[in-house]
């Protein structure tokens, strides 16, 4: 993808804006639920078993994971 160096600034044409275009809610969805997992499995690891710490944080990992890699 080549940019535009213009006034200092760097340009993109609209088509290359749309290459860069995020996926849909449900990325958006599974990216939420993948950072709070992460943020909660220290937390459940302490309180439950390390077993559902480490559960709770593989599964946010597949969650974040399938957020970045479907984006359309």
């Amino acid at each position: 993808m080549d940019m535009v160096l213009n006034n200092g600034f760097c340009e993109m044409t609209e088509n290359e804006m749309m290459e860069l275009e995020g996926g849909g809610w449900f990325s958006g969805v599974m990216a939420f639920v993948g950072g709070v997992g992460m943020a909660a499995s220290p937390a459940l690891g302490l309180f439950f078993s390390p077993g559902t710490g480490m559960a709770v944080f593989s599964a946010s990992c597949a969650a974040m994971d399938w957020a970045c890699n479907n984006v359309d």
